[in-house]
């Protein structure tokens, strides 16, 4: 059996429904709640934890307490009942670059620099040494940006940015920025379940095609079936307008550069994502619905 964390997030909704529609047999388990003696577990996809907040209002102590030690008693129970594989699915956050104009790689130098990466990157420490203690295989996934229609945080706000303006200025063409579908960060999870060759590996994961702003905006754009114009005022103004507005990271994701490599993850596991960027952002438009 299958057990999932963090099953009632946006990745997790993705990843139960695929495994279900497999017909795999799996389990799902709610923050802090502890597993059963009777139930056997064969391999586990921790996606629990707690995600960016104001770190001006959460104490690091709670990232750490959700993201590292949550993950360390969770496998250590599933551990107890059988668990041979756990799936940890990290963040590209880690190499501590929000912008690059270098390819971050699997060898890239990790220096997170927000408490989220920080406690995640402790996380893959931890886990690592348990691994070597008790003797279960460890996986660890970096994925970039993760995207689809009922996506948090930014993705959210650029659907509607796009559905709702019919002039977009941030159409920036010159940058390349990596991200990955849902549906391709799925796959690859699964893949990391079943292939033999996958236990003990780190794995930078993204669609592989990085895009520019206005790629992305022209493609969900077409997708919506909505025509609009954009172009993109000088960057030094949403530079300073975004930063006043408390959304730099919103700025870096529009305007600047972050390739994220997956090369390894497609020699070393044969893996080849099974939707392409540009349709998976043109498809995350077509079932974009604005909400009420």
């Amino acid at each position: 059996m299958v057990l999932v964390t963090g099953a009632s997030g946006f990745v997790g909704k993705h990843l139960t429904s695929k495994l279900s529609s497999l017909g795999v047999v799996f389990r799902t388990v709610s923050h802090r709640e502890e597993l059963s003696n009777t139930t056997q577990v064969h391999a586990v996809v921790h996606l629990a934890g707690m995600a960016h907040r104001n770190e001006a209002k959460v104490n690091y102590s709670e990232f750490k307490k959700a993201n590292v030690d949550y993950a360390v008693g969770v496998a250590k129970q599933a551990f107890s009942l059988g668990m041979r594989r756990f799936v940890y699915v990290s963040t590209i956050g880690v190499y501590g670059q929000r912008s690059s104009s270098s390819v971050i790689t699997e060898n890239s130098n990790v220096a997170p620099k927000d408490a989220y990466s920080k406690s995640k990157l402790l996380a893959e420490t931890e886990l690592r040494k348990l691994s070597s203690e008790l003797g279960f295989e460890l996986v660890i996934v970096r994925p970039a940006l993760v995207y689809g229609v009922d996506a948090p945080g930014n993705i959210a706000r650029v659907l509607r940015m796009v559905y709702t303006l019919p002039i977009l200025p941030i159409g920036v063409s010159d940058n390349r920025r990596s991200f990955v579908a849902v549906e391709n960060l799925v796959d690859f999870l699964i893949l990391c379940l079943e292939s033999p060759e996958a236990g003990g590996g780190l794995y930078n994961i993204s669609d592989g095609e990085p895009v520019s702003t206005k790629e992305l905006l022209l493609a969900i754009a077409t997708g919506m079936n909505r025509k609009r114009f954009i172009f993109s005022f000088p960057r030094v103004f949403w530079r300073y307008f975004l930063g006043l507005i408390g959304r730099s990271q919103l700025y870096e994701q529009l305007f600047c550069d972050l390739v994220v490599d997956n090369t390894f993850a497609k020699t070393k596991l044969c893996w080849t994502p099974p939707i392409s960027s540009a349709l998976a952002l043109k498809e995350m438009g077509r079932k974009y619905r604005f909400p009420s």
